[in-house]
């Protein structure tokens, strides 16, 4: 007879996590999300639907609701398109990727 109260000895997600595909997927992973929230920030803070957005990408609603879920892989053309209808800037590469920018020197000469 099976002992069901047998405790699991280690952690499946802490074992999980060891592996390098593991953790390469999880950072892709993260990466798409962090654009998809930045994406839609953006959207958001330009007063766009989505299908606005979608219109002025020349792209599809739904194409920009999985880009901002994280659940799909952006083509470079698209991603150059969105870029320049929401205006992103380096900071919001920096917040994207996980970079630090350089400090800006306000100083003046005189």
């Amino acid at each position: 007879m099976k002992d069901i109260n047998k405790k699991i000895s280690t952690d499946p997600i802490a074992e999980a996590r060891k592996d390098k595909k593991f953790l390469a997927y999880s950072e892709e992973a993260a990466a798409r999300i962090r654009l998809g929230v930045e994406i839609y920030q953006a959207r958001l803070a330009h007063n766009l639907s989505q299908q606005a957005l979608a219109a002025a990408t020349k792209t599809t609603q739904k194409m920009i609701s999985n880009l901002e879920s994280g659940n799909v892989d952006i083509r470079n053309s698209t991603l150059i398109k969105i870029k320049t209808v929401l205006g992103f800037g380096a900071e919001n590469w920096a917040r994207i990727y996980n970079f630090s920018l350089p400090i800006k020197n306000n100083m003046t000469r005189a």
